[in-house]
């Protein structure tokens, strides 16, 4: 994150060993959600496309799987993770403490950019 609280992609701190498993990335996810603004209007999103990046794809306010994300889609089919092929802009809010966990899957960036989601 910058210092104005938006995503860098950078995932990696200076001295440390970086983002590997799962466990670095839910541990880099929840020191951004401790930062994050109490205000209903800041919605969390976290993009990611394998079993390591489903922890945070849960965390977060809206979770997209990206690409064919077969592993990570295969492992919530089989735990009972809905994955919703569309995400509609009603969906874009924040997530209740206790709200089932449901993801969302897109193709790739472009079918993300049609969607009219960032309009």
């Amino acid at each position: 994150m910058d210092d104005e609280g938006k995503g860098t992609g950078k995932m990696t701190k200076e001295g440390k060993m970086g983002i590997c498993t799962g466990h670095d990335k839910l541990r880099e996810m929840k020191t951004v959600l401790e930062k994050k603004p109490s205000s209903e209007s800041v919605v969390t999103v976290y993009v990611g496309d394998s079993n390591t990046d489903l922890p945070c794809l849960l965390h977060a306010d809206i979770g997209i799987i990206i690409g064919e994300g077969k592993s990570v889609i295969e492992t919530c089919n089989r735990v009972g993770i809905k994955v919703h092929r569309e995400l509609s802009s009603q969906a874009i809010k924040p997530k209740k403490e206790k709200a089932e966990p449901i993801l969302y899957h897109y193709d790739d960036w472009t079918a993300i950019l049609n969607s009219n989601l960032l309009d």
